[in-house]
């Protein structure tokens, strides 16, 4: 143990010394034109040009490399990988219908836009494949996403002007904010805070996730001109006209005037050089080891999650950790046949295993089958005083090698109904074969 934790300061240690020489960049768009501006230096420099369109939006994908942004006028989703070398390449990845702001996904690996005029909110993966549109609104505008509690945030722009919220799929709308005209979406995922720009009087305001104490950040002073925002920790950066502001929320309001540009600016976006190279070194060097930190921290609950609904076994993995279980899921593994073996010791230390059934369609692969193995095998060691909780959502079919357990029925509003299935955990389950019906 002493020794892992050794390597996971000297990793801290690493970073922090990396970081010293690391310049965070801010990519922020005007007419036709994508930029960056070097935060340390002030230098500016032009990315991409004649583009063709404006661009309202931007978006980083930090384990694929890719910034996505909408050219509404040419309808379609792009993307360019950042950093590479000169000249940035643009892709197409899907056509849309007047797209004016966009989201990513990096768990599912899904991107989400708004279409101006259709009122619609579409997506498709990272590669442009699985096309759907989730939901129709009001006309739409911006779009963001509470990735911890799977909600998404986005905001109406006709007859009707509010911030709404709904779940990935499009279900379970909800009016967050009446009465407000609004162009740009962020949530600081550590303070719990969403933070949006009032377009027609140029007012930064925020709230709680759910709308309740609404507070104003920051009047800019100018109207209809206020576009994009970004939230990183804290900080919220803005358009502003010509200007790229950065505001600080916490632990004082202040405003400062990063860059005065000679176009209007539009959309706005944090590169975070510090997360890079945090991302780059934990795939390096920090995955590697937790095969062997598991020993020291064993899991309270193991989830096997079946099914294509990967959503709904995060939020419930998510509402876990938040009654401060130590859990982990198949989710967040990689099939990797080099380090099954310390994947299997990983599973077989965890106190209880949790099999989420959200769907009947997927237990077909290799992967899922080896997990189920490993339960299967650990009961009978365990001679039986092992047993799995397993959960099953809108009825999915319960494999027939687990059909011998006794299964808890959820339906898709079981956040709703947590303190019922935390009872359900402390009693364990039952020991008899049955499946409840």
């Amino acid at each position: 143990m002493t020794c892992h934790f050794l390597v996971l300061c000297e990793l801290v240690i690493l970073v922090c010394l990396i970081s010293q020489g690391l310049q965070n960049k801010l990519i922020y768009s005007t007419q036709n034109t994508i930029k960056e501006i070097n935060l340390r230096s002030g230098n500016v420099s032009v990315l991409l040009s004649n583009l063709r369109s404006n661009i309202y939006s931007l978006d980083y994908d930090y384990k694929t490399e890719y910034i996505y942004f909408p050219r509404h006028n040419l309808n379609v989703i792009s993307r360019f990988r950042y950093p590479a070398g000169k000249p940035y390449i643009v892709e197409n990845v899907i056509t849309a219908a007047e797209p004016i702001a966009l989201v990513i996904d990096p768990l599912d690996e899904y991107v989400f836009w708004t279409e101006l005029y259709t009122g619609k909110i579409c997506k498709c993966n990272f590669n442009g494949l699985n096309k759907a549109c989730i939901l129709q609104d009001d006309k739409l505008y911006a779009i963001t996403l509470d990735y911890r509690s799977r909600w998404l945030y986005y905001t109406t722009f006709g007859t009707t002007r509010k911030i709404r919220r709904a779940r990935l799929n499009g279900s379970d709308k909800q009016t967050v904010i009446n009465s407000v005209e609004v162009t740009g979406l962020g949530i600081d995922t550590n303070g719990w805070r969403l933070y949006w720009m009032v377009h027609n009087i140029g007012e930064l305001r925020s709230s709680t996730l759910n709308g309740t104490n609404i507070i104003k950040v920051l009047n800019t002073n100018k109207t209809q001109t206020s576009i994009g925002i970004y939230v990183h920790n804290s900080n919220i950066y803005c358009t502003n006209g010509l200007q790229l502001l950065k505001v600080t929320a916490m632990p004082v309001k202040a405003a400062y005037v990063l860059h005065t540009d000679t176009a209007t600016t539009h959309g706005v976006l944090l590169y975070d050089d510090i997360r890079c190279i945090f991302l780059t070194l934990l795939k390096q060097i920090v995955v590697p080891i937790m095969s062997y930190v598991h020993e020291c921290f064993p899991f309270d609950f193991f989830i096997i999650h079946i099914g294509k609904d990967n959503q709904s076994c995060l939020t419930f993995t998510h509402l876990l950790k938040q009654e401060e279980y130590n859990c982990c899921s198949n989710l967040y593994l990689t099939p990797d046949l080099e380090i099954q073996d310390k994947l299997a010791q990983m599973i077989t230390d965890s106190k209880y295993y949790i099999i989420w059934i959200s769907s009947e369609n997927d237990y077909s692969n290799s992967w899922l089958d080896w997990c189920i193995d490993i339960v299967r095998h650990t009961s009978a060691s365990r001679h039986g005083y092992f047993l799995p909780y397993i959960f099953r959502l809108n009825n999915s079919k319960v494999p027939a090698d687990l059909k011998q357990y006794e299964a808890y029925e959820l339906s898709s509003d079981f956040p709703w109904k947590m303190q019922e299935i935390l009872d359900y955990l402390k009693r364990g389950p039952t020991k008899g074969e049955k499946t409840k019906s």
